[in-house]
């Protein structure tokens, strides 16, 4: 999660592999530390105007749970937020938005994006029937086998809760759903691309356990 505000911290800088003890990520960089909960969160970025987070895997679900930001020990931030045990998301950045239309970032096996020419300094190509595209995002729940949240993911941890994809109204199959190796707490997905669907920008629904994901997304695909 990412906490913005002024005065947050002194530097600006992300996580680096020095930072990590054992396999687990810091609860404190730069003098800076986040409580959610009472629990030390995982810093993965300070700056002046942001603090990006992971939120501690044993912090109780519910309203108004109290998060706290110090800074060289002394508070700079004191606020409630809400604390679900889902709350799902694919990457999908400003970057990939044209128009009136927000496209989700895809990756051919040969690490080229998904897209087509409306994204402008993208060197890609749209997806076609039956190759395995890789998507990634956060927050898709509990993995098995299942690190703690801080740790560093090892061989394959898939997601406990079934994850689906749907190009328009066509469901692809998801050959993996999980965390990615030797990471902190993103989730990746590798999907094939169902046949049928034309040549066109693909409205892309992606649901938890059921439930789908409150983005609008869309990607370029050509028969």
């Amino acid at each position: 999660m990412e906490i913005l505000g002024r005065d947050l911290a002194g530097t600006t800088r992300t996580w680096l592999d020095a930072d990590f003890i054992s396999g687990s990520a810091p609860t404190s960089l730069d003098d800076v530390a986040v409580m959610i909960g009472g629990q030390s969160a995982f810093i993965s970025y300070v700056s002046p105007k942001q603090v990006n987070v992971q939120v501690p895997d044993n912090v109780a679900s519910g309203e108004n749970v109290p998060l706290v930001l110090t800074y060289r020990g002394q508070e700079r931030l004191s606020t409630t937020i809400n604390i679900k045990p889902i709350v799902a998301g694919l990457l999908a950045p400003r970057e990939f938005a044209v128009g009136n239309r927000q496209f989700v970032v895809a990756q051919h096996a040969n690490g080229a994006y998904v897209a087509n020419q409306s994204i402008p300094n993208v060197p890609a190509a749209p997806a076609v029937p039956g190759e395995v595209l890789t998507i990634y995002g956060i927050g898709f729940g509990p993995v098995t086998p299942g690190p703690v949240a801080g740790r560093i993911a090892q061989d394959l941890p898939r997601t406990q809760n079934r994850v689906q994809f749907f190009f328009g109204d066509t469901e692809a199959q998801v050959q993996y759903a999980g965390l990615v190796p030797g990471l902190v707490g993103l989730y990746q997905f590798n999907v094939v691309v169902p046949a049928g669907l034309g040549t066109r920008e693909v409205p892309l629904v992606a649901t938890v356990a059921g439930t789908g994901l409150s983005q609008t997304l869309y990607i370029p695909v050509r028969e």
